[in-house]
C-alpha cells in the first residue's frame, strides 16, 4: 500500500473473521513496522471483506515464483513503483522474484494525515536506514541502488527488442524496422555532419 491508500478507493487491515470484519474495528495497515501488507485481489473479494477494506497480511518477505511450462510470453502482471509491469523469461525459463524491504524512508505526514488508515505513523520514530539481516545484505541493497543511479540496473531489468521477439511479444519484424530508422538516422547525421564541415571549410 501506499501510506494506506490504493487507488483513491482501497485501504487494508489486519486479516480477521467475518464476524470481525463486520462488527468491529480492525487495526489498519501500519505504515512503518517494517513488514510488507500483502493482499490477494478477485472481484469477488468485494463480497468477502466486505467492502473496500482488504484483508491483510503481515510478511517479512515474499517469494513469487513463476513456472512457464515453457510457453513463450507468459509470466506475471504486477505493480511496481505506481506502474504496471510484465515480469517474463525470454526463454520460457521458470523464473523469481523476490521481495523484501531494503530501507526505512522519513516521509512528512499532512496536513491530511489520517491514524485510522496509517495506525498512528506519526507516534512512530522517524529514521532513514538500510534493511538487512547481515551488513552483506545491506551492502547488497546499497549496489543495487548505486546500479540504479548509473542506469545499469535499467539495462539489467528491461527487455531489449530482441528479446521480446523471441518471446513473441511482439512482431519480429518490429525489430528489424527499429534498426532500420536507427541506421537512417545514424546516417542522416553523418550527412548532417559532413555538410556542417563542408560549409565551415569553405
Amino acid at each position: 500500500y501506499n501510506i494506506n491508500w490504493q487507488a483513491g478507493l482501497f485501504h487494508g487491515a489486519n486479516r480477521s473473521s467475518l464476524r470481525h470484519r463486520v462488527m468491529s474495528k480492525r487495526e489498519p495497515v501500519t505504515f512503518n513496522d517494517g513488514m510488507m501488507d500483502m493482499y490477494r485481489f478477485r472481484f469477488s473479494s468485494l463480497l468477502k471483506n466486505p467492502g473496500l477494506r482488504m484483508q491483510t497480511d503481515k510478511k517479512k518477505n515474499m517469494l513469487l515464483h513463476f513456472t512457464g511450462n515453457s510457453e513463450r510470453g507468459t509470466g506475471i502482471f504486477f505493480q511496481y513503483d505506481g506502474e504496471a509491469r510484465f515480469a517474463f523469461s525470454p526463454s520460457a525459463e521458470d523464473f523469481s522474484i523476490y521481495i523484501r524491504q531494503v530501507m526505512s524512508i522519513p516521509v512528512v505526514m499532512g496536513p491530511y494525515h489520517n491514524s485510522k488508515l496509517t495506525g498512528g505513523a506519526a507516534d512512530k520514530e522517524d529514521f532513514f536506514e538500510f534493511y538487512g539481516e547481515t551488513e552483506a545484505d545491506k551492502d547488497k541493497v546499497k549496489k543495487r541502488i548505486a546500479a540504479f543511479l548509473c542506469g545499469r540496473l535499467a539495462q539489467e531489468m528491461n527487455a531489449t527488442t530482441e528479446e521480446l521477439a523471441s518471446a513473441n511479444l511482439i512482431n519480429a519484424n518490429f525489430g528489424a524496422r527499429e534498426d532500420n530508422n536507427k541506421e537512417n538516422n545514424t546516417s542522416k547525421s553523418t550527412a548532417a555532419d559532413d555538410v556542417g564541415t563542408a560549409n565551415a571549410e569553405a
